[in-house]
């Protein structure tokens, strides 16, 4: 016999780290469906980067922080490439669901996406 016990990460962006398929839709713009690129943040634990959020550029990348307790993203406001985006979610391996806003000078944008696992 043998018992096995199964941990949580000890740093919960590692279960976040792969490819990923934006699919939601933004008031007024329309719909979303790129695919992003999450990595881990080398030097702050419980940290992602989503490269591609909301643009599909993947030189277009917002930070993420994960609250291990509730399963929560937060994305604190942040300019990227001109415009500000901030928002909220959840998550788990394998799904992320973020309600979001994009607000520049051209662009005033509430989104809500889900990310889904390509690998």
């Amino acid at each position: 016999k043998m018992k096995v016990t199964i941990l949580p990460y000890a740093n919960a962006a590692d279960g976040q780290v792969g490819l990923f398929k934006e699919q939601g839709v933004c008031n007024p713009s329309g719909s979303v469906g790129d695919t992003v690129d999450v990595v881990k943040d080398e030097t702050i634990v419980n940290k992602i980067r989503i490269k591609g959020f909301w643009s599909g550029v993947w030189s277009n990348a917002v930070d993420a922080f994960m609250n291990t307790t509730n399963k929560t993203l937060t994305i604190p406001a942040q300019n990227v490439n001109g415009v500000t985006i901030n928002g909220t979610g959840t998550y788990d391996d394998d799904v992320m669901t973020i309600n979001y806003r994009v607000k520049g000078f051209t662009v005033n944008d509430t989104c809500s996406s889900t990310l889904t696992r390509i690998r």
